[in-house]
């Protein structure tokens, strides 16, 4: 459906109802803004573990990856494309950003605008944005971009990026076909949206190169989907650094990698 501009419509409203859905049982569970669930000031904390602490011997680490590829956000215009329970957000606001956040969701955008005053939701979607040219240093999603389509929000992030800005998105790969196969007989629950599943390199580098977008992608997670069986979950560190060796020795397994960090850049002419 996502990749039909003509169900552009159905598809952001069955994402939309489902968001919301999703963001009235956070706020039953929080009682309301400025409340947050344990779980995302956690996830703030964790993501400062990374940005604030750039250690080379973490790069084995998706986030470490992602969080590095920002560099020093303060006084830069970022915009975040479905933002969800904010967390990104309201942590780049905190490290100084000037930031703009869309989402489909209007009890999304009502949360985010009680957690955190400063912030600037807007109800809006990748694919059609409401912004000026040229008016964003970075364009970034954390695993929001495979919702979209590809074509047409790339087309928009480089229009939306100033001369020299970049993009900054970790997001679920879904390269192999056999993979995609096998995923749908293991019996592990998702949390998925309408729009979900996974982004296509392939496809990926294409619509850079046509668009004149630079584009670099990391791969990671290639045995670290065993962490997905629960008992194996606490050896999720020793995975990733066997993954990062793995995936550094033997180029063909990145075509089977579950995760990647992409970053694209607009030139400065």
């Amino acid at each position: 459906m996502k990749r039909k501009p003509e169900l552009l419509e159905t598809k952001n409203r069955l994402e939309s109802s489902w968001y919301d859905d999703e963001a009235r049982e956070l706020l039953s569970q929080t009682g309301g803004p400025p409340n947050l669930l344990p779980l995302d000031n956690d996830f703030e904390k964790w993501f400062a573990g990374f940005y604030d602490n750039p250690d080379e011997s973490q790069r084995f680490d998706r986030d470490y990856v992602f969080f590095n590829a920002f560099g020093n956000v303060r006084g830069l215009k970022i915009l975040e494309l479905g933002f969800g329970n904010g967390c990104l957000s309201r942590f780049l606001i905190r490290q100084g950003g000037d930031v703009c956040s869309i989402d489909l969701s209007r009890q999304y955008c009502r949360i985010l605008a009680g957690s955190e005053p400063t912030s600037k939701p807007v109800l809006a979607c990748a694919e059609i944005l409401p912004f000026k040219n040229d008016s964003f240093d970075i364009v970034t999603a954390f695993v929001a971009l495979h919702h979209f389509n590809l074509e047409m929000s790339l087309s928009e992030i480089k229009r939306i990026l100033k001369p020299g800005g970049h993009g900054v998105f970790m997001e679920p790969l879904q390269n192999s076909k056999m993979l995609y196969m096998l995923r749908q007989i293991i019996p592990i629950k998702d949390n998925e949206s309408p729009g979900g599943g996974g982004l296509k390199e392939v496809e990926l580098r294409e619509l850079s190169k046509r668009y004149d977008l630079s584009s670099r992608i990391r791969e990671f997670e290639f045995i670290t989907r065993l962490e997905r069986l629960g008992f194996l979950s606490k050896l999720q560190r020793a995975f990733r650094k066997a993954d990062y060796i793995l995936l550094a020795g033997i180029p063909i397994l990145r075509h089977f990698a579950r995760t990647a960090v992409i970053e694209i850049g607009k030139s400065q002419d």
